[in-house]
């Protein structure tokens, strides 16, 4: 399946599938001016409205909060390290099998991949950002290439890959489409980190 974002932003977009062009998830984002420890909310909504994942971006590193069907989970906990010096994330399905997302970097850009550690097959990447066969082509929109036959739900896929993606862009990596990141601008430090 082939989903792409009708903005550049992880944060606040509208992912629709690019293969038969039906509107799948909701994303927005709302600043939290009055909390002393969020700094912001991201929730991916369902075609039918329904709430099924809320990221809350928490000001002190290591103090984010996942919200998915209902349940509420540390970042840490629901998105852990791979290791304490890991730059990889591991992401478990409900049978309890674990994949791994590994920040990728091909001739000075990084992207996100999400891997199945026993066959090393990847099971989700980011789709390249621009068209035409050079640095210059045309910019388009970010376009996440996921495999059918996965134990992950799309909606797991989906809420890992906006933290994770805004972490890297967070840290300096850029968007798909800008390489200055400005979704991440004007916004404190990162929370989370790769």
């Amino acid at each position: 399946m082939n989903v792409t974002f009708l903005t550049d932003s992880p944060l606040n977009s509208t992912v629709v599938d690019l293969n038969g062009g039906g509107h799948l998830y909701d994303i927005s984002t709302e600043f939290d001016a009055k909390s002393r420890t969020v700094r912001y909310r991201t929730t991916l909504r369902n075609l039918d409205g329904r709430v099924v994942g809320l990221w809350e971006n928490a000001y002190q590193q290591g103090q984010d909060r996942i919200v998915y069907h209902d349940k509420m989970h540390m970042l840490s906990d629901w998105l852990p390290k791979k290791s304490v010096l890991s730059r990889t994330r591991l992401l478990v399905a409900p049978d309890g099998s674990q994949y791994h997302w590994k920040q990728v970097t091909n001739w000075g850009s990084t992207s996100l991949r999400l891997i199945d550690p026993e066959t090393q097959e990847t099971v989700a990447q980011v789709c390249s950002a621009r068209t035409g066969g050079s640095f210059l082509g045309k910019p388009r929109r970010m376009s996440l290439h996921v495999r059918s036959d996965t134990a992950l739900s799309l909606d797991a896929i989906l809420l890992s890959f906006i933290v994770l993606e805004q972490a890297r862009r967070e840290q300096g990596a850029g968007s798909y489409s800008d390489a200055r990141g400005a979704a991440g601008a004007g916004m404190a430090g990162p929370s989370v980190t790769f």
